[in-house]
């Protein structure tokens, strides 16, 4: 979608100006954010609002993710497998909600979805920090 190529424009410009780790992080918050407004939506505007920040989120993040990919391995590699691992997630995404609605509540897919965007959050920082660490001793 043009929004999607936007998103990914906008993750290209901003990359060189400003690094990876406050671009990522606040784009895994918006994506929890979303995630739980879209489990928990009161009306038909609120979810197609929270719909589109929640995909907006995601095409902004994926080129910083496999920036990440490729600084931990500049061959590729890291890289190539997370595409691959992008896929497995998205192919598992619709069991594990599932078994989470299932066992609990659309609310609890939401909360979910949101502790896994903080957690990524987390991780992105940290792994960015360390690699930020690496490239100024070498």
């Amino acid at each position: 979608s043009f929004v999607g190529i936007g998103a990914s424009l906008l993750a290209g410009w901003l990359g060189p100006r400003y690094g990876r780790s406050v671009p990522t992080a606040i784009a895994l918050l918006i994506g929890g954010v979303s995630a739980l407004a879209i489990a928990n939506v009161w009306n038909v505007v609120t979810f197609i609002i929270a719909l589109v920040l929640y995909w907006i989120a995601y095409m902004f993040l994926y080129p910083f993710l496999l920036s990440i990919a490729v600084a931990l391995d500049p061959g590729g590699r890291v890289a190539a497998a997370a595409a691959g691992v992008n896929q497995l997630v998205f192919s598992l995404g619709p069991t594990l909600g599932g078994f989470i609605a299932a066992s609990g509540s659309y609310q609890m897919i939401g909360i979910f979805g949101a502790l896994a965007c903080g957690a990524g959050a987390l991780l992105a920082l940290m792994l960015d920090r360390i690699l930020d660490a690496i490239s100024q001793t070498a």
